[in-house]
């Protein structure tokens, strides 16, 4: 590595003056000169199992980036991505084969990345896989400059430790998610963070504190985080928490009737409860279906109790109700991805030329992993958001073509629900990805 050069060229660049703020060709009350993202793996791009180049170039930070003009960098991560695939224990990036739709046209994987494609320049997007907002406040980036590039699987060593840990001291100095953010002085800020404050204990299917934040604690990270982004002057779009039942990782026992008939060995309810413990009013993650599709009783941190939903959705309610007063105080935009997400829930919607799309797993909204959004939906909430950024700031931006965007969305010419009946082994062999997004959101938080 040429050390030496990539010094320089990064001093040069930390101590240029920064551009003249300026406003494109949008009209109204914002400068999108350095937009900047904030979150966890929603702003970040993970998909399909991993935080990965393919995922991250669709994500809703980059089409935002496109309608504002905006000149961003994202920290673009090679294929396989992170988190590194791990056959044995059944984890990994899967990736659709070009030109197929069928439910079984997928490939595992395989190999270690070699991190950011490009470590000499920073990125603008700074989210964070798996951070909620007390993480995005304290943990730091850990590179050790004798041993770059660091900890294979560690999003914050990439993100957030290039090209700074390359630069001499005091550039050097580990910083945290926020404190990169600031110190990239945005203009313009798309902040997304508070989902894995609850989706952490419903995909553990266990609620601590370890795994669902206190209220009286998120609301407390969630000023500071705000007041630090505030402080910069930057205006923002802020985007709040979905219901996790929404969220097609976690199947109902109805579910697991309708999977079971399809293939060909119905179960009812009593049976689904006698033979792997799971309650009409449950849920289990897709991690688990492979072991439903053995015969296997589930442990019970493989199952979302009623008693353990209430508790998680009665944070959530006071989670966003903190994000909204949050937005409000600093005059920024607000996306009620909540109640988008709930409404696709029971209507579905409708995309030109792709028909109506479901939050049904390989329902079109979301990635093989059954967490985070597939391109289509990453689409739908960039839309969402330049509808809110317009509305409070008067500008004129347009959003992304989303109906081009589904026609080239491999994981919507798979939506299938409406054509044919998915079965266990349909769903369950989606468990390496769903299981690869689980252990990034829950590692944090179950040891």
């Amino acid at each position: 590595m040429r050390r030496a050069g990539l010094v320089v060229s990064l001093v040069a660049l930390m101590c240029a003056a920064q551009p003249a703020r300026v406003t494109y060709g949008q009209g109204g009350g914002a400068d999108f000169t350095r937009f900047v993202g904030v979150g966890d793996s929603l702003t970040a791009g993970f998909k399909d199992g991993a935080l990965h180049a393919a995922g991250q170039q669709t994500g809703y930070y980059a089409l935002l980036s496109e309608s504002m003009g905006a000149t961003t960098v994202l920290p673009l991560i090679a294929e396989p991505g992170i988190p590194t695939p791990d056959p044995a224990a059944g984890a990994g990036l899967l990736v659709q084969r070009p030109d197929t739709c069928a439910v079984s046209q997928f490939d595992y994987a395989t190999g270690v990345t070699t991190g950011r494609l490009d470590p000499t320049k920073p990125a603008t997007d700074v989210a964070i896989p798996g951070q909620n907002v007390g993480d995005a406040l304290t943990i730091k980036w850990s590179i050790d400059p004798a041993n770059i590039p660091g900890t294979a699987d560690s999003a914050e060593d990439f993100v957030l430790g290039f090209p700074y840990v390359l630069a001499p001291a005091p550039a050097n100095t580990p910083r945290t998610q926020i404190e990169t953010a600031v110190g990239l002085q945005p203009t313009f800020v798309a902040f997304w963070l508070g989902s894995n404050d609850a989706l952490a204990a419903a995909l553990a299917g266990e609620v601590t504190d370890a795994t669902l934040t206190p209220v009286a604690t998120f609301n407390t990270n969630m000023d500071a985080a705000a007041a630090a982004i505030a402080g910069t002057g930057a205006k923002a779009v802020v985007f709040n928490v979905p219901d996790v039942t929404v969220v097609p990782n976690l199947f109902s026992e109805k579910d697991l009737e309708a999977l079971t008939a399809a293939a060909g060995n119905p179960l009812n309810a009593a049976q689904i409860k006698l033979l792997f413990g799971v309650a009409k009013t449950s849920y289990v993650p897709l991690s688990a279906l492979p072991k439903i599709q053995t015969g296997t009783h589930l442990d019970a941190n493989e199952i979302l109790t009623k008693k353990e939903i209430k508790k998680i959705k009665k944070n959530i309610v006071q989670y966003n109700k903190k994000i909204k007063a949050v937005a409000d105080a600093n005059g920024w935009a607000f996306v009620d991805v909540n109640a988008i997400l709930t409404d696709y829930d029971k209507n579905g919607v409708d995309v030109p030329n792709a028909g109506k799309l479901t939050t049904d797993y390989l329902g079109g909204i979301f990635s093989l992993d059954g967490i985070h959004p597939s391109s289509t939906g990453h689409a739908l909430i960039a839309t969402a958001a330049v509808t809110a950024i317009n509305a409070k700031y008067g500008t004129t931006l347009v959003g992304p073509d989303v109906a081009a965007i589904a026609a080239a969305d491999p994981e919507v010419c798979m939506v299938v629900r409406t054509k044919q009946a998915l079965s266990l082994a349909d769903v369950a062999q989606y468990a390496p990805a769903a299981r690869s997004a689980a252990n990034v959101i829950i590692g944090r938080r179950v040891q």
